[in-house]
């Protein structure tokens, strides 16, 4: 694939400005509160019944190695952090006790073993609609990846591949639907999303001169909402959709 030179020279000089973020801290909903509106059965999910505080990225990676969290405990925590929504349609329904058993053993299957990314997007796509697109299980799919090698694959890291990206050169962008990211985006377009990702990481080292790992590049592209957005939030809004 080829990198949209002009696009990723406004990139680099907003992070050479300093105007951008590549360490989130604490985001989403507090474990203890989206437990409790998603209907989940207390006595399950005792463990972070008591977390009253937002998560950040480490939090979680930390919770993975703790076998006392146990795999809903776990998935809470994820779902919380990523800000997913608590309705019917969403969070209720994901964690409804008819969609955990789709789904919870998967989940422990992907916690406890190596994968292979695009392998395990297509598994959790299999599962059907239930609740949970590609922009949550994806961050699922970034916290269980024991090499660190799969990212996260939402609107805004998505629009960023399309804006920062040939579109003669790659037909495997990610499908954009009124700013959500259909089930119809397949395992490729999820493998190309992530070598994307670390092709970035690599360009953004060397024309910016500092190491810049692909959790990096993930974030800077992800960059911030509210008033006013990140630099690069605004750009990516300001320019969708992409004029081809």
């Amino acid at each position: 694939m080829q990198i949209n030179k002009e696009a990723l020279k406004i990139l680099v000089k907003i992070i050479k400005d300093g105007d951008f973020i590549d360490s989130q801290g604490p985001i989403g909903h507090t474990p203890s509160e989206f437990a409790r509106d998603v209907k989940v059965n207390s006595s399950n999910v005792e463990n972070i019944l008591g977390i009253n505080y937002r998560l950040g990225r480490e939090n979680i990676f930390n919770m993975v190695k703790d076998k006392e969290i146990n795999d809903l405990e776990l998935c809470l925590a994820i779902m919380a952090w990523g800000g997913q929504m608590r309705g019917a349609k969403n969070g209720r329904l994901f964690f409804s006790v008819s969609q955990q058993e789709k789904w919870l053993s998967l989940f422990n299957n992907q916690r406890n073993n190596p994968f292979d990314r695009a392998e395990a997007y297509e598994e959790w796509l299999k599962l059907g609609p239930c609740g949970c697109g590609p922009a949550y299980f994806t961050k699922i799919l970034f916290f269980l990846d024991r090499n660190r090698r799969s990212y996260i694959m939402d609107q805004w890291t998505a629009k960023s591949m399309h804006l920062l990206t040939s579109h003669s050169s790659n037909s495997k962008n990610p499908k954009i639907t009124n700013g959500h990211l259909p089930r119809n985006n397949t395992p490729e377009n999820y493998e190309s999303f992530c070598a994307f990702i670390e092709k970035l990481a690599r360009e953004l080292s060397e024309q910016c001169n500092k190491d810049i790992n692909p959790h990096q590049a993930e974030q800077i592209i992800f960059s911030s909402g509210g008033r006013p957005p990140g630099t690069w939030r605004a750009y990516v809004r300001e320019n969708w959709p992409v004029r081809t």
